[in-house]
């Protein structure tokens, strides 16, 4: 079979997949309290993948600063926001 056949085919998949998946903003962000309440301390990487996500997404990364606005959510260090290893916390 060819290669670009195989791509087509599994990138349809993947369209359907994104668009069963869809979520809206409080949809996300109610995830996102569950998922740290029931996994603990997540970097955003690991959240959005534990979510469902191939990736940080805008909406995730939106959900996540109105959280943090909201006083819900935290940085683990806040002093060290652009750090590798951040994690985010319930509060």
């Amino acid at each position: 079979m060819d290669c670009n056949v195989i791509r087509s085919n599994y990138s349809w998949l993947l369209k359907e997949f994104y668009v069963f998946t869809k979520r809206s903003l409080s949809q996300i962000k109610d995830l996102i309290l569950q998922t740290l309440e029931q996994e603990g301390n997540l970097s955003s990487y690991e959240l959005a993948v534990t979510m469902g996500y191939t990736k940080v997404t805008a909406t995730v990364l939106k959900a996540i600063k109105e959280l943090m606005n909201e006083q819900k959510v935290a940085y683990l260090e806040p002093n060290k926001v652009r750090t590798r290893n951040q994690k985010i916390c319930l509060i």
